[in-house]
């Protein structure tokens, strides 16, 4: 069954979540204040709608209390960001609420009220554009919580044609194999941009098992402690 979500902001940031999530299955409803937002992007999700995040008539009118999940994308009124989160959690319960957090207050504050995810955009951007300067041996770096990270690596030519027991990261570097992509799976993305190639299953391995051989296509992608990852 299709996933139900209703993005509310349309921003560079909301447009971007609502085409992904339409284009991979989704039913969305787009919301925003702004008629040539929503006009943008009318042709290319399910439904659309101007109307304020907090009209919290309008959004039960529109059925918002039957979707699975919403995205809270206004970075422009902080004002607007909070009361929009605590209408969908309190009132209309919502099951999933992701926000969209402009500083550390008012990511505090998202969560007070009620958010189940809160993300920071320009500060994980800047980490993952900062840590591509600094480690450059690293496809793409994706700080966790605190110093775990989750990276993707290109099969250097000494791990191809061994097995993932034989490369044993869990014990060398402390780190663990979450996935493989390959071929066309593994092509280089613009950094921050959607993923243009589509992944197949037979293109990405998932948990690989010990016996599974590296091959000279493979991309890594690895979870493990930022100091630890660092020896690879």
């Amino acid at each position: 069954m299709k996933r139900r979500i209703i993005v509310i902001g349309l921003g560079t940031l909301g447009k971007e979540v609502a085409l992904f999530l339409a284009n991979n299955g989704a039913e969305v409803l787009a919301i925003d204040k702004q008629e040539e937002e929503v006009t943008r992007i009318a042709k290319e999700v399910s439904q659309v709608a101007i109307v304020d995040g907090t009209d919290m008539k309008t959004l039960r009118s529109l059925n918002a209390q039957e979707y699975d999940g919403a995205v809270v994308a206004i970075g422009d009124n902080i004002q607007s960001s909070i009361m929009t989160t605590l209408v969908l959690k309190d009132h209309l319960r919502i099951p999933e609420v992701f926000a969209r957090a402009v500083n550390e207050d008012h990511g505090q504050i998202l969560d007070k009220v009620g958010a189940d995810t809160v993300f920071h955009v320009e500060r994980e951007m800047g980490r993952r554009v900062g840590s591509s300067i600094l480690r450059p041996h690293f496809r793409d770096y994706f700080g966790v919580s605190g110093d775990l990270a989750v990276i993707e690596i290109n099969a250097e030519e000494s791990m191809i044609g061994k097995t993932m027991a034989e490369l044993d990261f869990k014990n060398r570097y402390k780190a663990y194999c979450l996935a493989l992509r390959r071929g066309r799976a593994g092509e280089k993305e613009e950094l921050g941009g959607l993923k243009t190639q589509e992944t197949g299953r037979d293109r990405v391995v998932n948990m690989p098992e010990a016996d599974t051989r590296i091959q000279a296509d493979d991309v890594l992608v690895l979870i493990g402690m930022d100091r630890d990852l660092q020896s690879l």
